[in-house]
């Protein structure tokens, strides 16, 4: 199972969010860049599910390319639709594929000691969500503890084809 989790036998390096009751997490490496997500943008972005980036529009220094969007809350199940969308993640999924994740705050770095992370059973997994997670870990919080799910590349990349 393909986690691309950095090589440091100390600490992974993740990029940290929050989606609804879950924090997620991706491999620092993977993550290419977080951009503003304006709201012209988010409606055709649930028409058509690609988003347009790299144009004058978006300030990137890329030549305007269409990727697909990974809308994560669609794996919550009969949860109501809460994401707003403010940004968007943009995440190398595989050798050629790119996705453009919505959040609704910047995300963070975070460096999670390698002890902390373990498999995540599958008997662990029971949302849909959780089907694209392989490792979690539970990590110290002001009260009790907080569960990082560690996303999966390849499984986030085979549910897009």
């Amino acid at each position: 199972m393909k986690t691309n989790l950095s090589t440091d036998t100390n600490t992974q390096k993740v990029i940290l969010f929050n989606l609804d009751r879950y924090w997620l997490a991706l491999p620092v490496a993977a993550v290419l860049k977080v951009v503003n997500f304006p709201s012209h943008f988010r409606a055709a972005l649930h028409q058509m599910g690609v988003v347009h980036l790299g144009d004058t529009q978006d300030n990137l220094d890329t030549p305007a390319k269409a990727i697909a969007l990974f809308n994560l809350e669609q794996y919550l199940g009969d949860r109501p639709n809460s994401t707003k969308g403010n940004f968007l993640m943009v995440a190398r999924l595989s050798d050629r594929q790119l996705a453009g994740i919505p959040i609704d705050e910047p995300p963070s770095l975070l460096p999670i000691p390698s002890t902390a992370i373990r498999p995540l059973a599958t008997t662990s997994r029971q949302t849909p969500l959780l089907n694209l997670v392989s490792h979690v870990a539970v990590l110290p919080a002001e009260q009790g503890s907080i569960e990082v799910f560690l996303l999966d590349l390849d499984k986030m990349a085979a549910s897009l084809s």
